[in-house]
C-alpha cells in the first residue's frame, strides 16, 4: 500500500516553512506505508533539515556574520526542498545534499 500523496507532498514542501516536523510527521505516520522510491527521500530529507537545524543554531552564535547566514541557509533549504520533491514525484530514489544521517 502507498503513502498518501498529500501527506507526502507536505512532508516535502511544507518543509520550506516549518523545518524538520514536517518531514518527522510523514515519517512517523507513514513509514510502514512507504513504496521503494518514497522512503530514501523522506529519511534523507528529514536528516537534511535536522542538520539544517543545527546550522542555524551554530549561526547564531558566530558574532557578527551569523546573522548574515541565515538566508543563505534557507535558500539552500528551500532548492534541497523542492528537489525532494521533484524527485518524489518522478519516481527517483535520491536527490543531492550535505546530511548528517540521524536516522538510518
Amino acid at each position: 500500500m502507498a503513502a498518501d500523496k498529500t501527506l507526502l507532498t507536505f512532508g516535502t514542501l511544507g518543509a520550506i516553512v516549518l523545518g524538520f516536523i514536517p518531514p518527522l510527521i510523514t515519517w512517523c505516520t507513514e513509514q510502514e506505508k512507504f513504496e521503494n522510491n518514497e522512503k530514501p527521500i523522506i529519511k534523507k530529507l528529514l536528516n537534511f533539515h535536522l542538520t539544517m537545524m543545527i546550522a542555524y543554531v551554530v549561526s547564531c552564535f558566530i558574532p557578527f556574520i551569523g546573522g548574515l547566514l541565515t538566508l543563505p541557509i534557507w535558500i539552500y533549504s528551500l532548492v534541497i526542498s523542492i528537489q525532494a520533491y521533484n524527485a518524489l514525484t518522478q519516481g527517483k530514489d535520491d536527490f543531492n545534499a550535505v546530511v548528517i544521517d540521524f536516522i538510518k
